[in-house]
């Protein structure tokens, strides 16, 4: 069989607990064509120390300021040179031997564009919480948080990079659910597959995992600021707006009315 290059970005910053882990999983892949970049924002922590120890096994890496995650990406992605593009977050894993089935997949069903599967949800020890599971994609419920592709189990060709233009620097919260669903407007092809390819990790330090007002709040704006330029509808659908409410209502933690009443003005 032939092997496409895959290349694999890994955006990091001050997580030297989970970094280690997660280098190890896609190194040990065992994928003989495997592009492995690391873009470093610059850590405090001894996550520069990790990078160096695996540093032969990187087609590129540095550590410097960044303005964020998505500008990480876009850097990393400038450095590839693959086929088949991913990103990892530097506390995610990569589940053994999934480069190889996506090469298949790629290489037997070529009129894909993007093909995303199940993923665990694992806290700060691998402990299994829940599964995040791959649906079809429905642009108006991915917009509203319906249901949400797992990032960590999502590859693309790389014209799809090109095309979208990369991810969103402005965007700090929602970069991945942007880029997904600009490149499907722009009409690639999506699969969703019925398998595991990772483990997305939710621990304090997360964004995710922490949901402070704060970024829950910068969260709705980010939605808000740039899903609105994708598709008009998201927000003119009166039952989006109800159902995105009550998402929201059931897991942000209100300390204030004045928060609450922010929260509101965004969807009624």
């Amino acid at each position: 069989m032939n092997y496409s290059k895959i290349s694999i970005v890994t955006p990091s910053y001050n997580q030297e607990q989970f970094l280690e882990r997660t280098i190890l999983s896609v190194i040990n892949q065992n994928y003989p064509n495997l592009e492995y970049i690391i873009i470093d924002g610059g850590s405090t922590d001894g996550s520069v120390d990790i990078i160096k120890k695996y540093q032969k096994y990187l087609a590129y890496w540095i550590s410097e300021r960044d303005s964020g995650q998505s500008e990480a990406i876009n850097k990393g992605f400038q450095k590839a040179t693959g086929e088949i593009y991913a990103y990892l977050n530097s506390d995610d894993i990569l589940e053994l031997n999934v480069l190889k089935r996506i090469n298949e997949i790629f290489t037997t069903q070529k009129k894909l564009d993007l093909i995303y599967s199940n993923c665990k949800i694992i806290d700060e020890n691998d402990h299994i919480l829940r599964l995040s599971i791959a649906l079809p994609f429905n642009l108006i419920e991915h917009l509203a948080n319906i249901f949400a592709i797992p990032q960590p189990s999502t590859f693309w060709k790389r014209e799809v990079f090109e095309k979208v233009g990369g991810f969103n620097t402005g965007n700090h919260t929602c970069m991945d659910s942007e880029f997904f669903a600009v490149a499907y407007k722009l009409g690639f092809n999506f699969k969703a597959c019925d398998e595991i390819w990772s483990s997305f990790r939710i621990h304090n330090k997360s964004k995710t995992g922490a949901k402070t007002s704060y970024f829950i709040k910068s969260q709705l704006e980010d939605q808000n600021k740039y899903f609105l330029e994708i598709d008009v509808n998201f927000k003119n659908n009166f039952y989006n707006k109800i159902l995105c409410y009550y998402l929201r209502l059931k897991y942000i933690p209100f300390k204030t009315l004045k928060f609450l009443k922010f929260f509101l003005n965004f969807y009624l």
